[in-house]
């Protein structure tokens, strides 16, 4: 749909937003990690996924905002959104100012905040970047979709063989030389909690923000660089539901 209207010459390609409430958060906050490359920004509110749904370090160049009430505790928003918050945090303290990000827990409220903050902060940043100097990417499937690039990444075989893995691509462009490293990334369960729906008892595991190991491989090659040799990493972001 989107190439669709880049096609089209009606719209500009470069001042692309997408929004969403409750449920549309959910989608939105997913959509603007899978698709960061698209967007000129993104706005969540009352919302809160799992980060391993919607990995923050691919938001870097696309400012993201994610609004929720700090008592909106239903299917564990107010949690994730905390989560969300740590990661983009600290991604932009360790990247400058790549990772504009507006993520708040607003006081006192539960599922109903105010929702006509978020375009106008959306519509201050007026372009996405295209040719960015630093990208970063978690290729991860989504709804049995896969992508084959992100930015000017295109990944002709990844290195992720087995069902279900990840792989992490991070390049620095400096000049006419790229810097790339490339990680195969796991998941760790380290907390887990119980609770009881209307006639199961469901297990949530929550994996709060982790660090990668450091074991990054990094080549630096002219700027049409070959497959680089391949780190592994380990992260613990979000929550799971198991059972039924």
């Amino acid at each position: 749909m989107l190439r669709l209207a880049f096609a089209s010459g009606d719209i500009d390609p470069d001042r692309i937003y997408i929004t969403g409430i409750s449920e549309g958060a959910y989608g939105t906050q997913r959509l603007a990690s899978f698709f960061a490359d698209y967007l000129a920004g993104g706005g969540a509110m009352a919302g809160g996924e799992p980060l391993k749904n919607a990995p923050a370090e691919n938001l870097a160049n696309t400012p993201f905002s994610l609004l929720t009430g700090d008592h909106d505790s239903g299917f564990y928003r107010n949690t994730l959104t905390k989560y969300a918050k740590d990661a983009l945090d600290s991604l932009s303290s360790a990247h400058d100012s790549l990772y504009v990000h507006n993520v708040q827990l607003l006081q006192g409220c539960g599922h109903a905040i105010n929702y006509y903050t978020t375009t106008p902060w959306l519509a201050a940043h007026k372009k996405r970047n295209p040719y960015p100097k630093y990208v970063a990417w978690e290729d991860f499937e989504m709804d049995g979709c896969r992508r084959d690039g992100f930015y000017n990444l295109f990944v002709n075989e990844s290195p992720a063989v087995e069902e279900g893995a990840r792989v992490f691509y991070e390049e620095t462009i400096k000049g006419d030389t790229i810097n790339l490293k490339v990680q195969k990334v796991e998941y760790t369960t380290v907390e887990k909690r119980q609770r009881v729906g209307n006639r199961n008892e469901i297990q949530e595991e929550i994996y709060p923000v982790g660090q990668r190991e450091n074991n990054d491989i990094s080549q630096q090659k002219p700027c049409k660089p070959q497959p680089p040799a391949h780190g592994r990493s380990k992260r613990q972001t979000g929550i799971q539901r198991q059972g039924s």
